[in-house]
């Protein structure tokens, strides 16, 4: 299973091509994203990144697959969590 902010860091570290800048965007220690990445990549049970393009975050073919899969899924989870606030009763609260 994976979580929301494995993901996340999985997108930012993909976009922009590297664990360091990544972990500063998200305010995460270097150490920590990365071992937030080797969870996520043993989750999966498939490699994300090029082993030995490990600095400069080359994703592998199924690390592409996964990228396009969590960019639709983090567009699309603020919108369902709106859709469902908006449709609570008070009943529900």
């Amino acid at each position: 299973m994976f979580s929301i902010k494995q993901l996340e860091l999985f997108v930012h570290t993909a976009r922009l091509g590297s664990v360091q800048r990544a972990a500063e965007h998200l305010h995460l220690s270097p150490s920590a994203a990365a071992k937030r990445l080797r969870d996520l990549e043993r989750s999966s049970a498939v490699p994300l990144f090029e082993p030995q393009d490990r600095q400069k975050a080359r994703l592998t073919a199924k690390g592409r697959e996964m990228l396009a899969l969590c960019e639709d899924l983090l567009k699309t989870l603020p919108v369902s969590y709106t859709h469902l606030r908006a449709h609570e009763t008070p009943e529900h609260l």
